[in-house]
């Protein structure tokens, strides 16, 4: 029997160091994981209902951005409208593929560390690898924003392929056309991400001009074909697009996204300096300020300060060492690389290096979002999973360099363990990232209209059920529900139209004339039934809809009739118009 499996060792070692076996196992965890918790909770405020709503308006032949406002680009929703086809409009379908996308960046993200893996030389078992796509199950961020963990994570890989392929035209358009198009793919879903991938692909093959071997001039032709093939092929995606643009009318709005995203991005830095550098009596409402002189900030960046003020101090402080800590290991990740790149000049060895930067350039894309804007533990479980992918890969990577460097990075891997493991401690119980957290308190099933089928805290259904019927008695299939600050799903599980052009509003997107253009259109569209709630949507006082809206809501209780609050963690005033 021992001979027997010791003669059987190798062969299973063989299979294990394979990465197939691997992948089989992430995906059986991820259908085991997702398929235990896709059916739980519901949350009104949250991209499940944006999605879902925006695909069925579009289904119903509403016109892209011109009548929905989408926040995203096209093919953020179009893919849904798809699924609906299938199904039917579906909240939980969509549920489905939302999870399906992040099973799909956990298998990337495996990929990816597992190419920096062997392409350090190493051999052996992908142990490191396989525990990093378990991170990304586990944590896979927003449910519903699943989009942006796989896109920075498939661009990521992507990239990587290009830079470790020779600098040849035979070699290297196979990545370059395959990232072209993704590049492309990532435009038409998120523009921004699209905007830093085609950044990354420019300056690593600008890069690789560095690199011996023929002359200067040939590899500098292979670069100029490389780069021509990716922003070709990133433009080439866009024209189903374009055409479908032209034929529905939305052209003109589709074209115009581009550099109103760059407008966005430019003046959300603008804003976040601003915003760094007032003091505390800055940001004091003034006392009879004019009811639409509110506060445009973004969210603040908590400290350690904030802990006082909460029940669970731990929480604070751990978020605010996960908000910083990966600029630290980043920040040496980058040193290191650097340093080898520049001395592997001398040497023509570069490409380690190099991969190793693109790695920590692909980590960084999306922590804009969240270090600039939105400072909060669900965009940081959406920042993280290429974080880990790319700072495991650029660690494998750069472990070949001096023995300082080595040392260096023994204790960059203790700190990086540790941080995974506070990671996983501060974000599994959060249910705002996606994680199981969610199932843990929902036990009861609600059943709604559009496939919200869900499960549900105990204390919840009885006025989820109210809430849906109050709606339902008063507003007719024809009828319009508008829901402020941002509840789509009310719409979604009663089955009922909104004339807003833009679901999402909050005191930093309203604008200064938002209370009277509202006040207007309920004039103009008599909505049967409006409904809101008093979230605090930046965390202060002034981002509460009661504070900035003050007029609409005064203009509301005035000519509406009040039907009832009901309470779904905050309290949701519902009014029906009179007859």
């Amino acid at each position: 029997m021992s001979s027997l499996i010791a003669n059987k060792m190798p062969r299973l070692h063989r299979m294990a160091s394979q990465r197939w076996p691997w992948v089989v196992l992430l995906l059986m965890v991820a259908l085991c994981y997702y398929g235990s918790y896709y059916r739980h909770g519901v949350n009104f405020r949250d991209e499940g209902g944006t999605v879902a709503l925006g695909a069925q308006r579009l289904m119903a032949g509403e016109v892209p951005i011109r009548d929905v406002a989408l926040n995203y680009n096209v093919m953020w929703f179009y893919p849904v409208t798809w699924i609906f086809k299938a199904t039917g409009v579906s909240y939980v379908a969509v549920r489905v593929y939302c999870f399906a996308l992040s099973t799909l960046a956990a298998v990337l993200g495996f990929l990816v560390v597992e190419k920096a893996r062997r392409d350090s030389g190493r051999t052996g078992v992908p142990w490191v690898a396989f525990l990093v796509g378990l991170m990304l199950i586990a944590v896979p961020g927003m449910t519903f924003k699943n989009y942006m963990p796989l896109l920075a994570v498939a661009n990521t890989l992507l990239v990587l392929y290009g830079t470790a392929v020779p600098l040849c035209f035979p070699r290297l358009w196979r990545p370059a056309v395959a990232g072209g198009l993704i590049v492309g793919l990532t435009y038409l879903i998120r523009i921004d991400l699209g905007v830093f991938f085609t950044v990354l692909w420019t300056l690593m093959l600008l890069a690789r001009l560095a690199e011996r071997g023929g002359s200067i001039v040939a590899r500098a032709r292979v670069v100029a074909v490389g780069i021509t093939i990716v922003w070709v092929l990133a433009f080439a995606a866009h024209l189903p697009v374009l055409w479908h643009a032209t034929a529905r009318g939305y052209r003109a709005e589709f074209v115009a996204q581009y550099p109103n995203w760059i407008g966005k991005l430019t003046l959300g830095l603008v804003q976040w300096k601003t915003e760094a550098r007032k003091t505390p009596a800055d940001n004091v409402a003034q006392p009879g300020a004019p009811a639409e002189k509110f506060r445009r900030e973004i969210l603040k960046r908590p400290a350690f300060a904030d802990a006082k003020n909460v029940k669970e101090p731990w929480l604070v402080y751990a978020f605010v060492i996960l908000s910083h800590l990966p600029l630290l290991t980043l920040g040496v990740l980058a040193a290191l690389a650097c340093w080898q790149w520049v001395t592997g000049l001398r040497r023509g060895e570069t490409t380690r290096p190099l991969a190793a930067l693109i790695l920590i350039g692909g980590a960084l894309t999306v922590f804009p979002q969240f270090w600039f804007f939105r400072p909060d533990p669900p965009h940081l479980s959406e920042f993280m999973p290429c974080f880990w992918a790319g700072t495991a890969g650029a660690w494998f990577l750069i472990g070949r360099g001096s023995l300082f460097s080595k040392r260096l990075l023994a204790v960059l891997g203790v700190v990086m363990a540790l941080h995974a493991g506070l990671y996983l401690a501060r974000m599994i119980n959060d249910r705002w990232t996606g994680t199981i957290a969610i199932r843990w308190a929902n036990k009861v099933l609600f059943e709604g209209d559009n496939g919200v089928r869900v499960y549900v805290q105990s204390k919840e259904i009885e006025d989820l059920r109210k809430l849906r019927e109050v709606i339902q008695q008063h507003a007719g299939p024809e009828d319009c529900v508008v829901a402020y600050p941002y509840l789509p799903t009310v719409n979604l599980l009663a089955d009922r139209r909104t004339y807003e052009r833009d679901v999402y509003v909050d005191n930093a997107t309203a604008g200064r004339n938002w209370n009277a253009k509202a006040i207007g259109r309920f004039e103009k569209f008599k909505p049967a039934v409006i409904v809101f709630n008093d979230w605090a949507v930046n965390m202060h006082e002034d981002s509460r809809f009661t504070v900035w809206a003050a007029p609409a809501v005064r203009w509301i209780s005035e000519n509406y009739e009040f039907a009832g609050q009901f309470h779904f963690r905050e309290r949701f005033q519902v009014y029906v118009r009179r007859k």
